[in-house]
């Protein structure tokens, strides 16, 4: 069994990750184990040298959490983490949004961004079979068709 399965089987986690939002509070949640320390933290935007806040996490079993209150819809965060007296500063890998080029991840309300009338928007059964369908159609009327993995040619001239 390698160091992985074994990682795996100690620290396995079944739980919701990244931020997760509400007007009351954001909760933050990230998997690494082998992290000896971690901290979270905030900024303004994605460009702000420093940040505004700093949160020491706690670990439970190898995921590390914090929770911070308020509404932080808008806030940008990373992670710092330490390991053998390095710090390293990253993305959440489990963010729900990000800053440009995805060098900060970014806690969000996503209700803010569905389009006007989404909430009224219905799923429309079968549209995507129908599609599936069309396309088949036209590459029997092409002769193009996959058999077993074979391309093959069918002559629908005679």
């Amino acid at each position: 069994m390698n160091s992985f399965d074994n990682i795996d089987r100690e620290y396995a986690y079944d739980g919701e990750l990244g931020a997760v939002w509400s007007p009351e509070a954001t909760r933050f949640a990230v998997w690494s184990p082998e992290a000896e320390s971690a901290e979270l933290r905030l900024y303004h935007d994605d460009s702000e040298p420093e940040p505004f806040r700093t949160e020491e996490m706690h670990s439970e079993n190898g995921v590390w959490k914090a929770e911070v209150s308020g509404d932080l819809s808008g806030v940008y965060y990373t992670y710092a983490f330490t390991r053998n007296g390095n710090t390293a500063e990253t993305i959440d890998i489990y963010a729900r949004s990000a800053g440009v080029n995805g060098r900060r991840g970014m806690v969000l309300d996503l209700r803010t961004t569905d389009p006007e009338g989404w909430e009224n928007d219905t799923a429309r059964p079968g549209f995507f079979l129908r599609r599936e369908r069309e396309i088949h159609a036209a590459r029997e009327i092409r002769g193009v068709l996959r058999e077993g993995g074979q391309r093959i040619r069918r002559d629908y001239r005679s």
